[in-house]
């Protein structure tokens, strides 16, 4: 909050036993007239509390590069999945452009990841999995399409995702996080190996066809990549949704009996 107009930034859900890092760019007058309040409100009723002893530490050159290269890294892919996502984009003729965008970050991460464990994780992340859902438009568009934004969500909002990519164990470092993940990989790891049955199970396909009230009322709203808000009834195709652009493609319009439905009302904290 400086002494003209101010920012707001949701954090969003705090982990248990993990920080949360952000970057706001500002000149060194702003930063002089800064004042930072912190204000929590919990979902189960709660009263709001705020916070205003927010001390200014030191500056960690350190802690700054590895938050510069991990946003640095959400735009890469962001930009290049944007574009080739994008009505009518062809994938030959951009491809080329995103690749050098991770090879100009690549080599930037290494001029920093000397002795730097998370950088060098980091690394192996962009040249790993996220380089190979751009290398070819096949794989980009059979599993490049679901990873890559899991992927960029995970460094954004430094959620440890999976157990699989190197970059993002670096979060969710709390001891009860650690301890919930490794009871779950013993679990997970104790479980019988699947049997393949000598023969397939007959299947009712009246499983597959329930229409008990599948969709959202017309009213509601939904939230495009944009920042605007638009109903339910008004979605059309090519509309694209936030947090990461996913396109609609088809919307279903479910007719009711007699205009009436029972509806349940999700409240979203």
């Amino acid at each position: 909050i400086f002494d003209g107009p101010s920012l707001s930034v949701n954090l969003g859900s705090i982990t248990f036993g993990q920080g949360k890092d952000l970057v706001i760019p500002m000149t060194m007058e702003q930063f002089q007239r800064m004042s930072i309040h912190l204000d929590y409100e919990s979902p189960y009723g709660q009263k709001k509390k705020q916070c205003k002893s927010i001390k200014k530490l030191d500056g960690d050159i350190k802690i700054f590069n590895d938050q510069k290269h991990r946003l640095l890294l959400v735009h890469v892919i962001r930009n290049g999945f944007e574009l080739l996502r994008a009505p009518g984009a062809k994938f030959t003729d951009i491809q080329g452009s995103v690749l050098n965008d991770i090879a100009d970050l690549e080599q930037a991460i290494k001029n920093h990841s000397s002795n730097n464990n998370y950088l060098t994780d980091l690394l192996t992340d962009l040249t790993g999995q996220i380089m190979t859902a751009f290398s070819r438009q096949d794989w980009f568009n059979k599993w490049g399409v679901h990873y890559l934004p899991s992927i960029t969500r995970a460094h954004l909002l430094q959620v440890c995702n999976n157990f699989k990519d190197p970059g993002v164990q670096h979060y969710g470092q709390g001891q009860l996080f650690n301890s919930v993940r490794d009871e779950m990989d013993s679990i997970f790891c104790g479980l019988p190996a699947p049997k393949r049955p000598q023969s397939g199970a007959t299947i009712n396909m009246s499983v597959f066809n329930n229409s008990d009230n599948p969709c959202f009322h017309g009213s509601c709203t939904v939230k495009l990549f944009d920042g605007s808000i638009k109903l339910v009834k008004d979605i059309r195709r090519g509309d694209r949704l936030y947090p990461h652009g996913g396109t609609v493609n088809y919307v279903l319009k479910t007719i009711c009996n007699n205009r009436q439905a029972q509806m349940v009302l999700v409240c979203i904290f």
